[in-house]
């Protein structure tokens, strides 16, 4: 169950050194070393979920660009790219990883009012229960090719089926 007692803070060109270890060592190397050279040379932003004082996850948001065959024509879209996400082991299964996804669309559908664009785009492991989780989500499957899963969802559908939950959120900043 999902406490309303949490916060998203954006990390900025510091990080507290938090303990973080969600289960997958690729994304907690990425958090204990990769992170904060990211964000401070502005490669992408990252964003940590807290409940009360305790780190529940994080995830960063990045430019991209989508391209895709439509109908036989090679498109490219504009896109935010979710090109990291984690959650705590111990929080794991309690919804933190679909409301860290919701804010993430939120997130990308805000940046889409002031500089455009279309999607918001992820890699994950090709693993049935993680195309199951996704396509829960509203994400569409845009390449299946490679030893990854391309998804992407399409920011005109914010902010439908949504958790009520997000609109009592704090952004720190």
């Amino acid at each position: 169950m999902i406490s309303s007692e949490y916060t998203l803070k954006k990390v900025t060109n510091t990080l507290p050194g938090l303990e973080f270890n969600c289960g997958d060592d690729e994304i907690n190397e990425y958090f204990h070393s990769k992170m904060h050279e990211d964000v401070e040379c502005g490669n992408s932003m990252s964003y940590m979920l807290f409940l009360q004082d305790n780190l529940v996850g994080f995830f960063t948001l990045s430019n991209s660009k989508l391209f895709c065959l439509l109908k036989g024509e090679e498109k490219s879209w504009s896109a935010v790219l979710l090109g990291q996400l984690g959650v705590q082991l111990e929080h794991q299964r309690k919804g933190y990883g679909s409301l860290m996804i919701s804010l993430a669309k939120k997130l990308s559908y805000d940046i889409r009012s002031s500089s455009g664009c279309r999607v918001l785009i992820l890699k994950t492991y090709k693993k049935y229960l993680f195309e199951v989780f996704y396509k829960n989500k509203k994400f569409h499957i845009a390449n299946k090719k490679s030893t990854y899963l391309d998804l992407f969802y399409d920011l005109n559908d914010w902010p439908l089926e949504e958790p009520e939950v997000i609109q009592k959120w704090n952004l720190e900043i």
